[in-house]
């Protein structure tokens, strides 16, 4: 039962993290009015929210799995990485929206590689 809430509360995180990205993306940030003010905090604490989740989850994965043991592996240790690319990289959201995006896909994908397959 734990590692299913973990699971749960990891792809939720997800899920929250990738709405809050592409809801920074594209909002424009001109209009400090109505709607497009409280999209852009939905989107922010969208991300804030997704982030805590995925970190959350990962651990209650990790200890439901008996990983913290024998030491944490290193599958585990890159997606910890990209979790830490992934706070900052906003930044470039205003920026280089495409770029960003960009960004956020490929690290997304480098994440789920490293969950499915563990090749180290």
């Amino acid at each position: 039962m734990e590692y299913a809430l973990s699971k749960f509360l990891h792809l939720a995180g997800m899920f929250f993290l990738f709405v809050g990205l592409a809801g920074l993306a594209f909002l424009p940030s001109e209009d400090q009015e109505g709607m497009t003010f409280m999209a852009g905090r939905f989107a922010r604490v969208s991300r804030i929210l997704g982030l805590l989740l995925i970190l959350g989850g990962g651990l209650g994965m990790l200890h439901a799995l008996g990983m913290f043991r024998s030491g944490i592996p290193k599958w585990a240790l890159a997606k910890l990485g990209i979790f830490v690319l992934f706070g900052p990289a906003v930044a470039l959201v205003k920026r280089a929206p495409l770029l960003a995006l960009s960004l956020f896909l490929i690290l997304g994908l480098a994440a789920g590689y490293l969950a499915v397959f563990k090749p180290f």
